[in-house]
């Protein structure tokens, strides 16, 4: 079944591609770094890792969909699910039968991408508390940053003379 998946993956490429960038480019735009022309470039790269995971038979590890966002910044959020859209689309019309493995890959290629911009993240208030916009395990300690204190200007320890 993985053969065959990816075997259909490399025959509908183009098209794939092409529905992907159509979606991607309908999606509305939630930071600068989620501009389409910014992220089309990494789609070649996704499908390749797709190939990749499918190929090695890794069973796909059921993930929270669609994925969470505490800040709603991440860029890789809407270039995902417009993916999967896409995916679903094309499959659907040409290989029903490569779907739900494909979609399994899809999201847990998706999760491991979204969960490490989340990490990183410094704008929602929850992303400080938990270590990123995903929600992660409950033991989890707060971390308060305090405000950067300015150094207060150096007086002169000699007098001034006038």
């Amino acid at each position: 079944m993985e053969r065959k998946a990816v075997t259909t993956l490399s025959r509908r490429r183009a098209e794939l591609l092409a529905e992907w960038t159509l979606q991607l480019r309908a999606a509305p735009v939630v930071s600068a770094l989620a501009l389409p022309a910014s992220l089309e470039y990494l789609m070649t790269r996704t499908l390749d890792d797709l190939a990749i995971h499918l190929g090695l038979k890794t069973p796909a590890t059921p993930v929270d969909w669609p994925p969470r966002c505490g800040c709603g910044r991440n860029p890789f959020r809407a270039y995902y699910l417009t993916g999967e859209n896409a995916l679903m689309n094309v499959l659907t019309a040409h290989a029903p039968t490569v779907l739900e493995p494909a979609c399994a890959a899809w999201r847990s290629i998706a999760n491991a991408e979204l969960g490490a911009f989340c990490g990183l993240c410094q704008f929602c208030g929850t992303a400080k508390l938990t270590g990123g916009c995903q929600s992660k395990s409950p033991n989890t300690r707060a971390v308060t940053r305090s405000k950067p204190r300015t150094a207060a200007p150096k007086r002169s320890s000699q007098p001034t003379s006038t």
